[in-house]
C-alpha cells in the first residue's frame, strides 16, 4: 500500500476501509492520509445463540485440554483458531496423530487448496479445521457446532469475528477460549468490548492446577507481566 501511494499525486482523495482498527492499521492511516474524517460502525456482538465459555490455564495445558474436549464428542463441524501459522501446523500434526479428521488453513496454503478444504468442510467430509484469522471472516458455512480459540486473539474485535462462525442462521453453537497467563489482559479487553463477563469453566481435574483469573495484575499495558498469587485446583 505504501509503495502504491508513493506513485500517487500529493493532492488526492484517499479512503481506507478496515474490518478492525488495530494500532498498525491506525499508523498506516496516519501515514497515507491527511487529517481524515473517521467513521466508525458499531461493533456487533456475538449472536445470542452462541454459548460462550473460557478456560483459565497454563500454556502447556492447552493441548491436553484440547484433546479432552475433542475426544469422544459427536460434533460434526469444529473450527479451532490459533494465532500463528506455525501453531496451526503444529496443531494439525498433533491431531492427525490422534486420527482426527482434520485439515488446516493458513497463509502458506494456496488459495485453491483453501477453497478445496472449505468445500470438504462444508460437505461434512472434514470434521475439524485448524486455522489462523484468515478464516475468521468471509466464509459462509452454517451448522458449525463448536469454535475453539486455542489462543486469545490479539485484537478484541477478532474475537467477535471468530465466534461468529458458529450459531449462524438462528442456530446455536459453543465458543470456548483458552486463556493463558499472558493472555488474561487481552481477554479482559474482549469482555469489555462485548459488555459481558464470559463464564470461566472448571478444568478437568486430571489436568492439574490452574492460574487465578486476575487480568489487572497479569497483563499491564502489553499483556506480558505475570501475576503472583495462589493457584486454584
Amino acid at each position: 500500500i505504501k509503495k502504491i501511494t508513493g506513485y500517487l499525486p500529493k493532492v488526492r482523495q484517499t479512503l481506507l476501509f478496515s474490518a478492525t482498527m488495530p494500532p498498525k492499521i491506525r499508523s498506516l492511516a496516519t501515514g497515507i492520509m491527511y487529517n481524515p474524517v473517521q467513521v466508525n460502525i458499531a461493533v456487533s456482538k456475538p449472536a445470542e445463540g452462541v454459548m460462550q465459555g473460557a478456560y483459565v490455564l497454563y500454556t502447556p495445558q492447552k493441548m491436553d485440554l484440547l484433546k479432552s474436549l475433542l475426544t469422544g464428542k459427536d460434533i460434526k463441524s469444529i473450527i479451532i483458531f490459533s494465532s500463528t501459522k506455525d501453531k496451526v501446523k503444529e496443531l494439525e500434526r498433533e491431531l492427525l496423530k490422534m486420527k482426527f479428521n482434520i485439515a488446516a488453513i493458513h497463509s502458506d496454503l494456496e488459495q485453491d487448496k483453501r477453497n478445496e478444504v472449505l468445500r470438504q468442510f462444508k460437505g461434512k467430509n472434514i470434521q475439524i479445521i485448524v486455522a489462523t484469522d484468515v478464516l475468521s471472516r468471509g466464509i459462509d458455512i452454517d451448522s458449525i457446532g463448536l469454535v475453539i480459540n486455542y489462543d486469545v486473539p490479539g485484537d478484541a474485535e477478532d474475537y467477535i469475528h471468530r465466534v461468529g462462525r458458529t450459531a449462524r442462521a438462528e442456530s446455536t453453537g459453543v465458543a470456548l477460549t483458552f486463556i493463558s497467563e499472558e493472555d488474561q489482559y487481552k481477554f479482559k479487553k474482549i469482555e469489555e468490548l462485548i459488555g459481558d463477563e464470559i463464564r470461566k469453566l472448571p478444568m478437568p481435574p486430571e489436568l492439574g492446577e490452574t492460574p487465578v483469573y486476575n487480568p489487572k495484575s497479569s497483563g499491564g499495558k502489553h499483556g506480558r507481566k505475570f501475576f503472583s498469587g495462589k493457584k486454584r485446583k
